[in-house]
């Protein structure tokens, strides 16, 4: 994992893994509570124990009633990622975080599609949760996954590996 804060006072970016989920959280800059709304995010999907389509589903629509209800001026990217028993990566996203997945035979492949201002989880402006997208992808031995906020999509566009991207960033 690699993070970088830019030139904001604080970083709004919020991550959790384990042996069955990986989550990244952007916190809307400019929006008071946009690191509350990553930091519920996480702490919503990181409780779900029986990893599947549906509890991921659940738990971002957990996350989004407790940022309506308890955080004023709330907004948050989310993507969720975990790979079934059957080696399917299945990618739950809202806003313009993004997952992708570099093989050595297909190089890397970005896998969601960023999303437009209305359709971030939990926007302050909106009261209704929007339940995000799914995507899943075939994963082959060897296959790297990587979620991202949007403070690295520049660096991926002249970029052609992992392994580079990371160096990118200043991470080994």
């Amino acid at each position: 994992t690699a993070t970088d804060q830019g030139p904001r006072d604080y970083q709004q970016d919020r991550f959790f893994f384990n042996d069955k989920l990986f989550v990244i959280a952007d916190g809307m800059g400019g929006l008071s509570s946009g690191d509350k709304a990553a930091e519920t995010v996480i702490s919503e999907v990181s409780k779900v124990q029986n990893v599947n389509d549906e509890t991921i589903h659940q738990a971002l629509e957990s996350a989004s009633n407790i940022c309506h209800a308890t955080l004023d001026k709330r907004g948050t990217t989310a993507v969720v990622a975990f790979v079934d028993d059957t080696d399917v990566l299945h990618v739950h996203w809202c806003g313009d975080s993004r997952a992708y997945v570099w093989h050595v035979d297909d190089g890397l492949k970005q896998l969601t599609s960023d999303h437009g201002y209305m359709h971030y989880l939990s926007i302050y402006i909106g009261d209704t949760f929007y339940g995000g997208e799914i995507v899943k992808h075939p994963l082959k031995a060897g296959s790297v996954v990587m979620l991202t906020t949007d403070g690295i999509h520049d660096y991926l566009n002249d970029v052609s590996t992992p392994l580079r991207a990371a160096q990118a960033l200043g991470t080994p």
